[in-house]
């Protein structure tokens, strides 16, 4: 048996270390799932953004964050692999984007459904609504500071730039 552990944290200028500005975030359900027998377990982490599992048996495994509603977390296998501009638009400046799937076939063709309008609507909205108040209270004091904190990987022109090479 074993004991796996570790942080959730904002890096506030996307270093991919732990800086001084960085802070744990607290409530974000992290996943743990077995490749081979598929079973999960699911916690919150605390306050300064650390969880555990513990007496884990040996096995491959594999974490993930995790965002819900109550009634039930959506797992691994949940989780969407749509393919999205956000991940372009993260390069350039700070991004919010949810999405609980909720749909099947490929994005954008012409065999592409909701399958479940919760997860393709309703979740992704509550939790939209809820990130924009948290964002915007306290005279958007959150929102400001991550904002000025932010330290974009290109600028306009690079960007451009570096999509143009990869054509």
């Amino acid at each position: 048996m074993a004991t796996i552990s570790g942080r959730v944290i904002f890096d506030r200028n996307r270093s991919a270390s732990i800086s001084s500005g960085d802070s744990g975030i607290a409530n974000i359900p992290v996943v743990l799932q077995n490749i081979a027998t598929n079973a999960r377990l699911t916690v919150l982490t605390d306050s300064n953004g650390n969880y555990s599992f513990i007496n884990v048996p040996d096995g491959n495994y594999r974490i993930v964050e995790s965002f819900g509603a109550a009634g039930g977390l959506p797992t691994p296998g949940d989780f969407n692999n749509a393919c999205t501009d956000m991940g372009d638009l993260t390069q350039l400046f700070p991004v919010v984007n949810f999405t609980f799937r909720g749909f099947e076939g490929r994005l954008h063709g012409e065999d592409f459904r909701i399958t479940d309008e919760e997860k393709a609507y309703i979740l992704p909205a509550k939790l939209m609504a809820l990130t924009i108040y948290r964002l915007l209270r306290n005279d958007a004091r959150e929102a400001k500071k991550i904002v000025d904190d932010f330290t974009p990987v290109f600028d306009k022109k690079q960007y451009i730039e570096y999509i143009e090479k990869q054509m």
